[in-house]
């Protein structure tokens, strides 16, 4: 119907508009920071991902241990939510994704067709989409947000392939 095309070009738009925003605001420099418990804003992120997940089948596990670090809640929980997400859109349906969170480190493993090895320096970077994404929803902000947060934190972050080949 061409109501809900409408609705969820809307949605794209306003998350583009987010997104911008979200990057704009980063380069403003740091945001409060405070003691928080990154296992429970993990938990907090994979409850609303199971949520998302059910409308494609795709379920989160999440194995945790307790820590604590110093750093923004809002722009954790954003970066933390983009991988979810980003996991999420490349998932196959009916297969888990794992995520760990303990030592103030989070991994996220889902099981799709992995990243091409001309695509992996390039998925940080702002607007950039793999050809293999250029079909799907999406601005190309997402995991350059993830990775803002995460040099704004003072963490590093890593994307690979399983070093064992196939999806993983």
């Amino acid at each position: 119907m061409l109501i809900d095309d409408v609705l969820v070009q809307l949605q794209e738009l306003t998350d583009i508009v987010g997104d911008l925003a979200e990057l704009a605001r980063g380069d403003r420099g740091p945001a409060a920071r405070e003691p928080l418990r990154l296992d429970l804003l993990v938990a907090d992120e994979v409850a609303v991902q199971n949520t998302h997940g059910r409308s494609k089948d795709v379920h989160f596990e999440l194995q945790a241990a307790p820590c604590w670090v110093v750093g923004s809640d809002d722009g954790l929980r954003r970066a933390v939510g983009n991988l979810l997400d980003n996991a999420r859109k490349w998932s196959p349906a009916g297969e888990p994704v794992s995520v760990e969170c303990h030592e103030g480190t989070v991994v996220v493993r889902d099981h799709g067709p992995g990243i091409a090895e001309a695509d992996l320096p390039h998925i940080f970077d702002r607007f950039y989409r793999s050809p293999a994404a250029r079909g799907l929803p999406g601005s190309g902000l997402g995991l350059a947000i993830v990775a803002q947060v995460v040099k704004a934190e003072g963490g590093t972050i890593v994307a690979e392939n399983d070093p064992l080949g196939g999806p993983g």
